[in-house]
């Protein structure tokens, strides 16, 4: 080709081949993600195809002026360096152009300059036009997207069919035509012309290699990896296919046999690019005429298994290639809850029949038998079963049912409190489960044309969101010695402690394996909920305080509560406990109104009288809205006989671990106070009940005019906890349920918020309520200590803010727990990284 007199001016061509290419700090920003990848493989001795990058900073077309005859000089040299002609049938150049975007994410298009000439005259030399009319099929509509903004929409003709279906020359007389409709003019029909029009069509970063050929004898195509991406074992492992890509694909080793000195090379270059990367990797490679070339390649997220994300980072370190710290931050603490529980096993599960997809809410798999009553899970759990509990909402009778269930599956979505329970036992939950219909009386699950029937085996994968027909292989927990040894390598350079959110003996019990430094969260509702003692609960909330059948139930919860708590107490032995009082407002124990009046439409006798009494105490309790209403310390300080029964339950169960040699240390935190005055008091009566018991009182910090009167409560307390769910709730004036089944999910689509900050703390709002309480507390009270104890305390972005805002600890559910002492080791390693750069 003929090249236009050499341009002057801005300059748009950049080598990645070039040694100096990568050395200046911008190279990223001057040949892109594509760019800098090939030309670090080019230094590191890798062989990569020839090409170029157009780099542009706007495209503006008074600012692109000089491109196109610096492209056509590009492609001249290009031509000289490959020894491959443009347009040439007998040995055409053709390019492979990987395409960036500002805000974008990357796209490759192939056989860049192909025209219609060009297919001809290959078409004539072939003999067979559908795979070379394929071809130009897949870069008209590749070129159609990135060049003029067309995507399937403009091609519908083709679009909706298989290219194998159709006569692929039609097809692409088709797309021809959008595309001249599309742009206007004519379309650019020569490689020089098209990549100008990328470019023009938003292009920031066009890198442009050659086509490496895929036929012809001693030719092929694959995917060479440095480790196994499902188990972390050093390989290579990988697969190629030899020639036109028409075969089998066949496991890399076989490529030893065919092709010995072409696999020795690959195996050179994964070397060299090991070395220089030092991590797992994963590249794609092409064969033509026996010489190697590298066409891509993937660090570190090659590896999708938690596991063996977790394997390779400790074997690196092992063998002396990164330090402890390069290995921690490599890890995604995110991913290690589903290394700590029972999954399905992949290669059973991509067989298996879902029965119905929901939300994934907590993760870990089991097998069971459908229950549809929540009677029926409480009996089938306390006798060994695994009763998979399915409804279309949780209401406060099934909590029995809830705790004891091996599984819980639910049309509607669950309430937050209820997934927070579930979670913290490690207990697989696959809700919003549209469509489908539960129907008790006739013992049936429809969803769509499938229906189960109670007792009927299924699994649930509350990892996927999915439960499946029938009894799937379930396999164990993943983690192991590796993970172990990272986290010990993260308990060393941490400075948050991390506790437990556990309610039971076996979740205190679980949450020490886990790691946990005591518990920051123990909600002592859960008693009240488990078998038997719900009744009592009721029978104390309908008699009131002073009659004889209240104060029998009040002994009975005590006993309850006193037994939960030594099981607690006994399995964290040593570490300090922080037991929540009653938090949830009275009427989330009693039945719903409405049930109760459609009940007593037909009652008669005692169980009218018994119903209408019940009836009678729900709406005495109803109101507008009950989490800001009369809960917490404020039912303490109205129905002081509660707290008093929990005090002495707590002091009970602390003497008695004492009498066997133990070692409990055991903190109260009074819920939802927000005036010193009611700390005081509350103090007042807890003191009375623990007798000589040391027992340390706190408080919980939950609203705003909490954290603004951070400073007297620090004088009545040596601790406070941010409970940061309803802290979100109260500061942001949105009621979490309300708003994940509403607005919320529109707001994260839309952008409007970037995180769910029932997840994330939010650092503007929530977060600057946190450390002016950290400073008026602490201003008052220097020795003052801070936790966190709401579920954000297991979300890695929060605990980086709050490693920086100098947070004592925080606290989460036992399964993520290891996820906290990781996250809060990445970010202690990058501050001490961030202050050595300063």
């Amino acid at each position: 080709m003929a090249a236009r007199e050499k341009t002057e001016g801005q300059r748009f061509i950049h080598s990645f081949l070039d040694e100096t290419s990568h050395e200046a700090g911008d190279a990223l920003d001057r040949i892109g993600e594509r760019g800098s990848a090939l030309s670090r493989m080019a230094r590191l001795g890798v062989p990569v195809p020839e090409g170029f990058v157009v780099s542009v900073e706007n495209t503006a077309e008074d600012a692109l002026r000089g491109l196109d005859g610096q492209i056509e000089e590009a492609l001249e040299r290009l031509e000289g360096e490959t020894g491959c002609t443009l347009g040439d049938p007998e040995n055409p150049l053709l390019l492979a152009a990987h395409v960036e975007s500002l805000g974008a994410a990357g796209r490759s298009i192939f056989h860049l300059g192909l025209d219609e000439a060009l297919v001809q005259r290959l078409v004539q030399r072939s003999g067979d036009g559908n795979e070379t009319h394929r071809a130009y099929l897949r870069f008209l509509e590749a070129f159609g997207q990135a060049a003029y903004g067309l995507g399937d929409a403009k091609f519908p003709e083709v679009s909706d069919r298989s290219p194998h279906e159709e006569d692929p020359k039609e097809q692409v007389r088709v797309v021809r035509e959008a595309l001249h409709e599309a742009a206007g003019e004519e379309v650019p029909e020569d490689a020089a012309g098209q990549l100008a029009a990328i470019v023009r069509g938003g292009a920031s970063r066009v890198t442009v290699t050659r086509l490496i050929p895929s036929s012809g004898e001693g030719s092929a195509t694959g995917v060479a990896r440095t480790h196994d991406p499902g188990t972390g074992e050093k390989g290579p492992t990988g697969e190629f296919v030899v020639g036109d890509g028409g075969g089998d694909p066949r496991p890399l080793p076989e490529m030893a046999r065919l092709m010995p000195g072409t696999h020795e090379e690959l195996l050179r270059a994964m070397r060299a690019l090991a070395d220089g990367y030092r991590d797992a990797l994963e590249v794609e490679f092409a064969v033509e005429d026996g010489r190697l070339y590298v066409l891509d390649g993937w660090v570190g997220d090659v590896v999708g298994d938690a596991a063996a994300r977790v394997k390779i980072s400790v074997d690196l370190v092992r063998e002396g290639v990164i330090s402890r710290e390069e290995a921690l931050l490599r890890v995604d603490p995110a991913g290690i809850p589903d290394m700590l529980r029972p999954r399905v096993d992949p290669e059973a599960g991509e067989d298996a029949e879902v029965f119905v997809r929901g939300i994934a809410a907590s993760p870990g798999a089991t097998v069971g038998v459908v229950v549809l009553a929540a009677k029926e899970a409480r009996e089938r759990g306390e006798n060994g079963e695994s009763p998979v509990l399915v409804v279309d909402s949780l209401g406060p009778d099934d909590k029995e049912g809830m705790l004891a269930a091996a599984a819980v599956v639910a049309a509607d979505v669950l309430a937050s409190h209820d997934l927070l329970v579930l979670k913290g036992m490690g207990i697989p939950v696959v809700h919003g489960c549209e469509g489908m219909e539960v129907d008790a009386e006739s013992g049936e699950v429809k969803f769509g044309g499938s229906k189960v029937r109670g007792g009927d085996p299924v699994t649930v994968d509350g990892s996927a969101g999915a439960v499946l027909l029938g009894e799937i292989p379930v396999l164990g927990p993943a983690a192991g010695g590796y993970l172990e040894e990272l986290l010990g390598w993260a308990d060393g350079m941490r400075k948050l402690r991390v506790r437990a959110n556990a309610d039971t003996p076996e979740d205190a019990k679980r949450a020490r394996e886990f790691g946990a430094e005591g518990i920051g969260l123990c909600r002592t509702e859960r008693t009240f909920m488990r078998g038997g003692l719900l009744g009592s609960v009721r029978r104390v909330i309908l008699e009131g305080s002073g009659g004889g059948d209240a104060e029998e139930a009040l002994s009975e919860l005590e006993e309850g509560q006193r037994e939960d708590l030594e099981g607690i107490f006994r399995a964290m032995d040593g570490l300090p406990v922080s037991v929540r009082l009653l938090d949830p407002p009275l009427n989330e124990f009693l039945p719903d109104a409405d049930d109760l009046r459609e009940k007593l439409v037909g009652a008669e006798g005692e169980e009218a009288d018994e119903l209408g009494r019940t009836l009678e105490a729900v709406e005495a309790l109803e109101e507008t809205n009950p989490m800001l209403g009369t809960r917490g310390v404020r039912l303490g300080l109205l129905r002081p006989e509660i707290y008093r029964m929990q005090a002495r339950a707590i002091a009970a169960a602390a003497r008695n671990l004492k009498y066997e040699g133990l070692h409990p240390l055991v903190e109260v935190l009074v819920p939802l106070v927000q005036f010193p005055e009611e700390l005081r008091r509350m103090k007042e009566i807890l003191r009375e009940e623990f007798g000589d018991e040391e027992i340390t009182i706190g408080a919980t910090i939950e609203a705003p005019r909490a954290c603004v009167a951070a400073g007297a409560l620090a004088r009545e307390a040596p601790f406070l906890s941010f409970g940061t769910n309803d802290l979100t709730q109260t500061t942001l004036g949105v009621s979490r349920d309300d708003a994940r089944g509403g607005f919320l999910p529109e707001y994260l689509d839309r952008g409007i918020l970037e995180a769910d900050p029932f997840d994330r703390i939010d650092r503007d709002g929530v977060g600057k309520l946190i450390e002016l309480a950290r400073d008026l507390g602490r201003g008052e009270n220097p020795q003052l200590k801070l936790g966190v104890c709401g579920e954000q305390g297991g979300d890695p972005e929060s605990i980086r803010f709050l490693h920086e805002a100098g947070l004592d600890y925080v606290s989460c559910s036992p399964y993520r727990v290891p996820v906290a002492r990781m996250a809060a080791a990445q970010a202690a390693v990058d501050a001490s990284r961030a202050s050595t750069a300063r």
